[in-house]
């Protein structure tokens, strides 16, 4: 599937339209309008042309890791992955000014998935590790954003 992206580099902005690979899709209509009207969650990698992701909807995201802090002491806050403190403190890959997406690494996206499993699903969780261990194996610079 193409998609039109708007890219920003050295103050110029510029349209390209990249091939997106879906490794799997997590994206549930909402009830009331039957759209994706809360936005999702994209993880991705760029190899070869082509933008490979893992897409979510940010509602079962949003609760999941919700689900996942109220579980934790708040002690452990200094523990979580990285991924969980930036949605909570809304920065990095869930900050305002990540409309294209935020730098993360393999072990950011590992350790998310493991966190996050018994919310999230075993399906979600596999898909994000084997987009981690896909972008490793070609040496490509991952990253997460939200829209």
């Amino acid at each position: 599937m193409e998609e039109r992206w708007t890219v920003f580099a050295n103050g110029q902005a510029s349209e390209r339209v990249v091939d997106v690979v879906a490794v799997a899709e997590f994206l549930e209509p909402a009830c009331t309008c039957g759209s994706l009207c809360m936005g999702r969650y994209r993880f991705w990698f760029e190899h070869a042309g082509s933008l490979f992701t893992v897409d979510a909807d940010r509602i079962g995201v949003d609760w999941a890791i919700e689900e996942y802090m109220e579980a934790a002491p708040s002690t452990a806050y200094a523990t979580f992955p990285r991924l969980v403190r930036d949605w909570h403190e809304s920065n990095g890959w869930c900050g305002l000014d990540e409309h294209f997406g935020s730098a993360v690494t393999a072990q950011d996206i590992a350790d998310f998935a493991a966190a996050l499993r018994p919310y999230i699903g075993d399906a979600f969780a596999s898909a994000l590790r084997d987009l981690a261990r896909r972008a490793t194996a070609l040496n490509s610079p991952m990253k997460a954003m939200t829209d």
